[in-house]
């Protein structure tokens, strides 16, 4: 029974698990021992179904632990089949949220952390505590501290990623590694509540995000008992129930310092399931902003009864952001509530067990300090600081994140929580470090101190002014300060920056956003923060140096905040140096001024400069301006000619002043009178540079010595009519000769007098006027062809007061003419300026200018087509003609080869090479010429002819040579023969000689003699071998001489000698052919065989063909052999190159000729008619055809 029991509670666990919302194909084994549990996440391969029989898939069973600087996951066992699997090539990854966060390249092999060290760059080792190269019982790997965030993570291990992972769920929580926090300790009873009107709308957390499900994983839990219980039992599981679902919910709070209560906010609440052996851990979540939280709904399934949860509650004062603790952590339960139906259960509102006020009050505190650096500051994720209470008579910090609150007021003090709480974030962000302090004992926060004592402090009273944005300062028993106020000067204030309520408050001055006295500045906490949190200063000022460098935009403002708290880091402005020394003779009554901008010693602060002048009536220092700059105008006074004044300069930062420069004097300038009495010139000048006289000037009344007087005379012409300087003099007359003045112009002119420094105001300007000349009209510009006639008109030319009497040209290429309407020929193209001057009877002149535009006119150029025969030479006569004097240019191509082209230049004027732009004469052009080619193929072949002149004008013509094909000749000779060794044999009279000569027609073939000696006469003969004997042509034939009369051993004139001409053919066939040579006959001493035909059979024998043929054209040949015995043709083909066809057209000049040996053998006697054709690769043919008889 207990074995069914106990295989049931395992059905109902792992159902129970799964709909609480974990996940899918996760497997969590949880060793359940009465009392005590300890959490295990597994991942491994799905259980389908509730079989129980089936095993856990999931090879590996740990535990999880913390030391000084990692968490320890300690393999406890490892069972199923998969042990020989898991090497040193199995990959690890550390995984959140579904991806991995280290190694960043993605997973690696065990082999690369195995027995390491953790160190910066590697954060975790595998420790193979047997050295047995895998994975056993008792290895170890460590994950050190530094991985991350405190958040869920997941150890994964996979033989082969490409199928599956199995993950070990690794909780970073703080100083704990494990899921659930210790219950040893007894519960402390929360104090139940009756509270209305508190906040219903909750804000979501900011801290560990609320447990959530690992997507596609499974949940089991079960106990190691009912784990070998579930493995032995092979009965099958009932079907499984339908409860419904339970949600829980409730809320916290606690009483603050002025007695209101408040939402106990970002608690830790864990659900407990009451069972007989304790409390079964069901989850966690966190409280809300409103202090309310609410867990489910879950699977309302008690699992043992078959009832509803028996829950308990309890809040736990621990966050990954604080923690309150005195002997262990604060926390409260609720009582059980047994046996709860489906639905809500709300547990309603709570409150701090009795005499734990303080502590919840002091969680809020460091939850608020957490807070602001997180979500409403810089994003700052703080290291948990624990707070302990009751502990010691005085609040203290003790380095490493441990604050030190007595049992007294401070405890329900936010601002003393908050100021040790700034203590921990400065060593937190200097690295586990702080400066020494050097605080006496006591120290205050309007007294001076020490400066590292002054910063420390000030940095921890100005924390929780910036963390309730408020300026007031509270300490124990309602004792406030306000560090917006203190200033230059306040009573029982210290001054300087070892006085830590100066330091707090120029750091709040900084932050805030209201402008008293010299804070103007409204810069936030996040440039404060940016400085602090990456240095490591001692005292404040070494912190100023690092915020000025890192913030140069606003350091002025800051500084003077800082000014404002009686810190004085400013440094005066240098005085100005470098003044403008204004003259004695200024001309401009608002004179510029400039100096030397000597700066600041304070590289943040812009300096602004204050300008002071004074006059000769009021001899009284004034503000003339202000400016940022180094320049400017005084403009204070309204000075006078000849009045004295004075100007200066200082600099002020906006917190000091420099010394005041030396003071300049300077003088206004008194100008000379206008001169008088001016020369009247009249309207009849005829001399073009006229004499000017006037009175001199008087006046010039200056400061000192009066100045030298010069004279600036100015005139105008008609053509400009703009004033010009004529001349200078310091004399009183002087001559016009600014312009050339022309026959009827008229022009003006005027004069000043001038000091150094100014002038007077000009004379009157007086008018005259010279005689007018005549007008000349060239006529409209013109354009025209070279060699065309232009016709001149200069009709329209006249003289208003008087008469034109001659006409002059220049036609602008070397040419002029007279009269009023000349011709003229240009030679060559361009743009031509044409002059015309015309004179009056007073010598006076008049000129214009037309421009006469001469277009080039491209040579005509004309071809003739011709056809010719492959093989020939096309001759071509180019003719072209241009009406320009130009060099012409003839450029053919033939469009067969390169060879062909040809360019040829024909020079307009052989003295110039090339023609002169422009041509100097007109010599029209009518050019022929004649070229030619050969072409070795037939086609049709585009001929181009162009010709161009010399100033880029061209034609092209093109015609056609056409080239005929021309068949291939065949040599009237077809040679047509067999093989033949012919042997000369003799028998008879002993001594005497045979000669043989063998003929093809009259030339000689081959030839051989035998002497008859004693013996066998078949060892005597003698053989010609491969003899061609011509079957076609029969024109093979012999003769054997027998000369007894030069037989020098017998030398009588008796007996006969029989003789034998033996032929064998290539199959071993004889022919015999005899003759019997007699010495008493002369007429039998020369056997002639005329003609070897009759005595060859051919049958069955090579018989081998030759035939010659050729091509004029660059062809192929191909020889087509009919034998008239139904055997296959012959083909051979010749290529023209040798090598390959002939492109088309050929790109030579290469007749071809070709002897075509084939051999046929004819099975049967007969007559037969041999057709030979060769045709060349245009298509060409020649036929040839014998008779051959075998």
């Amino acid at each position: 029974m207990h074995g069914t029991r106990s295989k049931e509670k395992v059905r109902k666990l792992r159902e129970r698990s799964i709909k609480r919302g974990w996940g899918k194909p996760l497997t969590v084994l949880l060793a359940v021992f009465m009392a005590t549990a300890v959490a295990v996440l597994l991942q491994g391969g799905t259980n389908e179904g509730n079989d129980a029989t089936t095993r856990l898939a999931h090879p590996f069973e740990y535990s999880v632990s913390k030391d000084s600087i990692a968490y320890v996951v300690s393999l406890d066992s490892i069972y199923g089949e998969t042990t020989s699997d898991y090497t040193m090539t199995t990959q690890y990854a550390i995984w959140k949220d579904g991806d991995i966060v280290y190694p960043a390249s993605g997973p690696q092999d065990l082999s690369k952390i195995r027995n390491r060290m953790i160190t910066d760059t590697k954060l975790v080792t595998y420790l193979d505590h047997d050295s047995d190269n895998r994975l056993s019982a008792g290895d170890e790997f460590k994950v050190s501290t530094t991985l991350a965030s405190e958040d869920n993570y997941l150890l994964g291990l996979s033989s082969d990623p490409s199928i599956e992972w199995y993950w070990l769920k690794l909780r970073i929580s703080g100083s704990e590694a494990n899921d659930v926090p210790s219950v040893s300790e007894g519960p402390s009873m929360a104090t139940k509540l009756d509270i209305h009107g508190l906040p219903t709308e909750a804000e979501p957390s900011p801290f560990v995000r609320t447990p959530k499900a690992w997507e596609g994983e499974d949940i089991i839990m079960v106990s190691a008992e009912e784990l070998q219980s579930h493995e032995e039992e092979t009965t099958d599981n009932p079907e499984p129930m339908s409860p419904g679902s339970l949600t829980v919910i409730g809320r916290f709070l606690f009483e603050d310092e002025n007695g209101a209560w408040q939402p106990l906010r970002w608690a830790t609440i864990y659900i407990y399931d009451v069972e007989w052996w304790g409390n079964d851990y069901l989850d966690a979540v966190l409280t809300g902003s409103d202090g309310r939280f609410s867990y489910g709904p879950i699977i309302n399934d008690d699992g043992w009864l078959q009832d509803g949860y028996d829950i308990k509650v309890r809040v736990y004062l621990e966050t990954s952001a604080a923690r309150v603790k005195n002997s262990g952590t604060y926390d409260g339960w609720t009582p059980e509530y047994s046996n709860r139906p489906d639905g809500t259960l709300d547990v309603g509102d709570w409150g701090p067990p009795t005499g734990e006020e303080g502590a919840w009050c002091i969680f809020d505190a460091l939850t608020d300090g957490w807070d602001y650096l997180q979500n409403h500051g810089p994003g700052y994720t703080m290291e948990k600081s624990t707070a302990k209470w009751p502990h010691e008579s005085w609040p203290h910090y003790h380095h490493g994140g441990n604050i030190h609150l007595p049992d007294n007021d401070a405890a329900f003090s936010p601002d003393i929580v908050i100021h040790e709480y700034g203590h921990n974030v400065m060593y937190v962000i200097y690295g586990d470090w702080m400066p020494t302090s050097h605080c006496p004992s006591p120290h205050y926060i309007n007294g001076h101190s020490h400066t590292n004592c002054a910063w420390t402090e000030g940095w921890a009273n100005f924390f929780p002014l910036v963390v309730k944005s408020d300026p007031v300062l509270e300490y124990r028993n309602h004792y406030s300060i306000d560090l917006e106020a203190p200033t230059w000067g306040s009573s029982n204030w210290d001054d300087g920056d070892d006085v830590e309520g100066r330091v707090a408050g120029a750091l709040w001055d900084i932050f805030d956003s209201v402008d008293d006295g010299d804070d103007t500045i409204s810069n936030g906490f996040m440039n404060i923060w940016f400085t602090i949190n990456d240095q490591n200063d001692n005292k404040f000022s070494e912190y100023w140096s690092a915020f000025k460098a890192d913030h140069s935009s606003i350091a002025q403002s800051a500084k003077a905040a800082i000014y404002q708290n009686t810190i004085d880091y400013n440094d005066a402005p240098n005085t100005p140096t470098g003044l403008k020394d204004l003259s004695t003779r200024e001309t401009d009554h608002t004179p510029s001024v400039y100096w030397t901008a000597t700066g600041d010693p304070d590289s943040e602060d812009t300096v602004t400069y204050y300008v002071y002048s004074k006059d000769d009536t009021i001899n009284t220092w004034d503000e003339d301006f202000t400016t940022t700059g180094s320049s400017g105008t005084l403009n204070r006074w309204t000075w006078d000619d000849g009045e004295r004044g004075y100007w200066k300069v200082r600099a002020f930062d906006g917190l000091e002043w420099s010394s005041y420069s030396s003071s300049d004097l300077f003088a206004m300038n008194d100008p000379p009178d206008t001169p008088t009495n001016p020369t009247n010139l009249g309207t009849k000048l005829t001399d073009h540079t006229p004499s000017v006289s006037w009175t001199a000037s008087t006046g010039n009344n200056d400061y000192g010595t009066d100045d030298v007087v010069t004279y600036y005379v100015y005139s105008k012409d008609e053509d400009n009519n703009m004033w010009a300087l004529d001349f200078t003099t310091t004399g009183t007359s002087g001559i016009l000769d600014r312009w050339d003045w022309d026959d009827g112009e008229w022009g003006y002119w005027k004069v000043k007098a001038c000091d150094p420094y100014e002038c007077s105001g000009y004379t009157t300007p007086d008018y005259f006027a010279f005689n007018i000349p005549p007008t000349a009209n060239a006529g409209p510009d013109q354009v025209v062809n070279e060699g065309d006639t232009v016709t001149f008109d200069g009709s329209g030319s006249y003289d208003p007061d008087g008469t034109i009497i001659s006409y002059a040209w220049t036609f602008g290429d070397g040419n002029s003419g007279t009269g009023s309407a000349p011709t003229h020929i240009y030679g060559d193209n361009g743009v031509f300026i044409v002059v015309l001057t015309v004179t009056d009877d007073s010598s006076e002149i008049g000129t214009d200018v037309m421009a006469v535009t001469v277009v080039n006119v491209a040579p005509i150029p004309s071809l003739v087509p011709t056809t010719i025969d492959e093989g020939e030479t096309a001759t071509l006569f180019g003719h072209a003609t241009d009406p320009g004097s130009d060099d012409l240019t003839f450029e053919w191509s033939w469009s067969y080869g390169a060879p062909c082209d040809t360019t040829t230049e024909y020079l307009n004027d052989p003295m110039y090479d090339p023609d002169p732009y422009p041509s100097p004469t007109v010599n029209p052009r009518d050019v022929t010429e004649s070229r030619s080619c050969q072409y070795g193929d037939n086609g049709v072949f585009t001929v181009i002819l162009t010709v161009t002149d010399d100033d880029g004008g061209s034609t092209t013509v093109t015609t056609t040579v056409t080239v005929d094909n021309v068949d291939p000749r065949i040599d009237p000779t077809i040679r047509a023969y067999v093989l033949v060794d012919v042997t000369l044999r003799a028998t008879g009279e002993k001594w005497h000689d045979l000669d043989l000569t063998l003929f093809e027609d009259g030339t000689v073939t081959g030839s051989t003699s035998i002497t008859r000696y004693p013996g066998d006469p078949d060892d005597q003969s003698s053989t010609v071998t491969g003899i061609e004997m011509d079957i076609l042509a029969c024109s093979s034939w012999a003769r054997v001489e027998y000369t007894p009369m030069d037989d020098a051993i017998n030398g009588q004139i008796w007996g006969g000698t029989p003789g034998w001409i033996i032929l064998t053919f290539e199959d071993g066939r004889e022919s015999w052919l005899n003759h019997t040579f007699n010495v008493r006959h002369s007429d039998t001493w020369i056997w002639t065989i005329p003609d070897f035909c009759p005595f060859i059979n051919a049958t069955g024998l090579p018989i081998y063909f030759e035939a010659t043929a050729s091509d004029i054209g660059s062809d192929d040949l191909t020889f087509t052999w009919n034998w008239d015995d139904s055997s296959p043709d012959t083909v051979t083909t010749y290529y023209n190159n040798g090598v390959s066809p002939d492109p088309y057209p050929s790109p030579d000049v290469n007749p071809i000729t070709e002897t075509d040996p084939v051999v046929h053998t004819y099975t049967s006697s007969g007559t037969y008619t041999i057709t030979l054709k060769v045709t060349d690769d245009d298509s060409g043919e020649a036929t040839k055809t014998v008779t051959l008889t075998v």
